[in-house]
């Protein structure tokens, strides 16, 4: 479910992207309907507005002037992380849950198996010096995945146990 220009749904998810039409949040409607952008847009995940928006608490909302949204994608509820290693995945997650530890899907029931939380930032920060400063912006590698993906996976996975 790889991402497409002008897309308007979020790979990975069961919502679709949205946007604030004018001044009504929290009523979005969905990108693609909208005038504005066509698919993510800054305001997806950053809120520009700093504090008066919707930032993310603690250290890692304003850390590096990244202005990140405590409810991406617009969601009605918060996410809170105090660090991208104990919790930064549950941001992730808020707009991306079928990749989320037992992810059911409200409209057809339908169980994903993945892995755990935890490995988000692992599989695709790909952000290190001289790789992509860009992060999650753009990536050399297909869904922004830090590795190709046979040595991705074994990161965690023994050689020779995998299908």
């Amino acid at each position: 479910d790889g991402a497409q220009r002008g897309a308007d749904y979020v790979p990975g998810g069961w919502d679709t992207l949205t946007a604030i039409e004018q001044a009504a949040y929290p009523n979005v409607v969905s990108t693609l309907s909208y005038a504005g952008p066509a698919g993510l847009y800054c305001a997806s995940c950053h809120t520009p507005h700093g504090d008066y928006g919707q930032l993310l608490s603690g250290p890692i909302g304003a850390q590096g002037g990244k202005l990140l949204s405590s409810k991406p994608n617009h969601r009605t509820t918060a996410v809170s992380v105090s660090s991208w290693a104990a919790d930064g995945a549950d941001w992730c997650i808020s707009c991306h849950q079928r990749r989320g530890p037992g992810a059911i899907d409200p409209s057809t029931g339908a169980v994903y198996h993945n892995h755990p939380k935890v490995a988000c930032l692992v599989c695709h920060a790909n952000d290190t010096p001289g790789n992509n400063t860009d992060f999650p912006h753009t990536g050399e590698n297909a869904n922004l995945l830090a590795l190709e993906p046979d040595a991705l996976c074994l990161l965690c996975h023994k050689s020779g146990t995998m299908p």
